[in-house]
């Protein structure tokens, strides 16, 4: 195994390719630049899945620290490179690629998996675990503060025990099997945006001061885009009555709505948003708009009348 460990697979990014390359456009977030890349320096960090303690090796009855990542190329990514290959076939000849077998149930698990194994899980654990020491200290309580406290290395030890958590991802398995998939082509001149963190959640229900993007939340909308034509759209459908749906395939030439999820992709990205084209308009017209879309954090919380705001 390589020291460039993926978090989002190749076989998923070459979806997203120039035309005859190996190659995308990416937009930096952080350095608000757009660049060409080759796929295999994209989603990437050296290292990523290797398992540095020898405790946790113990634990999960391992002797190999790159075990991780021999579990993502060697048992998951080949099934999840011929699925995706199968479903865009499926879509091409206009087949219905969810209605029968058990396809659904494979693909939703490698949703799971991917939905868990992608550095913003990481980054969000590390800033809400920030913030809420930040708030304990502030309430006098600095013991407990202490005991929120999280550096890299327990950030990335409690990110390998999820991945391993077989009951955590058969419940994720189950709660994007139980939505309402459907599948959207793109025939509009605006390609679809991924990015490295591609699985967007989109709440649609009032939950008051409760996160309404939770994968079990009511109204829950649950975007993936597959190519930059064609997107997998997963619903509540009984919140949005629209259970009789199931594995329709819906045309569209409506760029005003592959923009708005391209918009919800580029306020997902952990990073790096990814295109198969350098039409990056939408994300300078989303700085123009609120430099925070792009620049402010993913995670805030409010507390007594204060927002906290992570402090990496």
């Amino acid at each position: 195994m390589g020291k460039k460990q993926h978090y989002v697979p190749q076989c998923y990014l070459n979806n997203f390719s120039k035309e005859n390359s190996n190659q995308v456009y990416v937009f930096d977030k952080k350095n608000h630049f757009s660049r060409v890349s080759n796929i295999n320096d994209v989603a990437e960090a050296n290292y990523f899945y290797e398992l540095p303690n020898d405790d946790l090796l113990k634990q999960f009855g391992l002797d190999n620290k790159q075990a991780i990542e021999e579990f993502f190329s060697k048992e998951i990514e080949t099934e999840y490179a011929k699925l995706l290959a199968e479903i865009i076939n499926e879509v091409q000849d206009c087949k219905n690629p969810f209605i029968y077998g058990s396809k659904k149930l494979l693909f939703s698990r490698q949703l799971a998996l991917q939905h868990i194994r992608v550095n913003s899980v990481r980054n969000d654990l590390f800033d809400s675990s920030n913030c809420m020491q930040q708030v304990l200290t502030d309430m006098g309580f600095n013991k407990k503060a202490e005991e929120f406290r999280l550096d890299k290395e327990k950030v990335r030890n409690i990110h390998n025990c999820m991945i391993f958590d077989d009951e955590n991802i058969e419940r994720t398995t189950k709660a994007f099997f139980d939505l309402t998939w459907m599948i959207l082509v793109n025939n509009s001149n605006q390609k679809l945006y991924t990015s490295d963190n591609p699985i967007v959640t989109i709440g649609h229900a009032d939950m008051g001061i409760l996160s309404n993007t939770g994968l079990l939340c009511p109204g829950i909308e649950v975007v993936f885009p597959i190519t930059p034509t064609i997107v997998l759209l997963m619903i509540d459908g009984e919140y949005h009555n629209c259970k009789d749906k199931e594995g329709q395939i819906i045309q569209t030439e409506n760029s005003h709505m592959i923009s708005y999820y391209n918009w919800h992709q580029v306020l997902n990205a952990e990073r790096s948003v990814i295109s198969c084209d350098k039409n990056f308009w939408l994300i300078h017209d989303m700085y123009f708009r609120n430099p925070n879309y792009i620049d402010g954090p993913k995670t805030v919380l409010s507390f007594g009348g204060k927002d906290y705001f992570p402090e990496r």
